[in-house]
């Protein structure tokens, strides 16, 4: 079948409000999880970015510059109603130490590679969902930490502005 003039416009027509649609019902689904997250995060062990709560912690308060740390983000639905979390890679969390003045030693995501897929989880009500890595020093892809004070900063890697995030001070003697 060959296409004339008038039936390739009417074509370009159809996939152009096919696009529109896709786009429109996107930013449906985008903008009450966008919503949902406008707080501004507090600092601390523990933030209420309503409607959810989070929470990061390490296995101890301080540690010898050889010890292994475990790092656990936990994200709490705190409303009554399931959470629609949407996430634009397969990435679901981060960690990140800092020293200092903030300066950026370790992130855990750097050298990853993840699915490159739009996906979203629900959070029943009341439900929460836990994220945990070892943070190994001196391994090839964890420098070893000389004795300070270090903040860990974990993130829930949805797609809501700002990022949700939680962070903690730990020592390292």
């Amino acid at each position: 079948m060959l296409l004339n003039r008038t039936r390739f416009a009417g074509l370009l027509r159809c996939v152009s409000v096919a696009a529109s649609l896709l786009a429109c019902s996107s930013l449906l689904f985008t903008l009450p999880a966008m919503a949902q997250h406008s707080k501004k995060p507090k600092k601390g062990p523990a933030v209420a970015l309503a409607p959810l709560l989070l929470k990061v912690k390490t296995d101890h308060a301080s540690y010898a510059a050889s010890d292994d740390i475990l790092f656990t983000l936990s994200v709490k639905n705190t409303t009554t109603a399931p959470l629609v979390l949407h996430f634009n890679s397969g990435q679901r969390y981060d960690f990140e130490l800092r020293k200092d003045k903030g300066t950026k030693i370790w992130q855990w995501a750097r050298g990853r590679m993840f699915t490159m897929m739009l996906s979203s989880s629900t959070l029943q009500p009341g439900a929460s969902l836990t994220f945990t890595d070892k943070y190994h020093p001196g391994s090839a892809d964890t420098p070893a930490l000389a004795p300070g004070f270090y903040t860990l900063v974990a993130s829930l890697t949805t797609d809501a502005k700002p990022t949700p995030s939680a962070t903690m001070t730990f020592k390292v003697k």
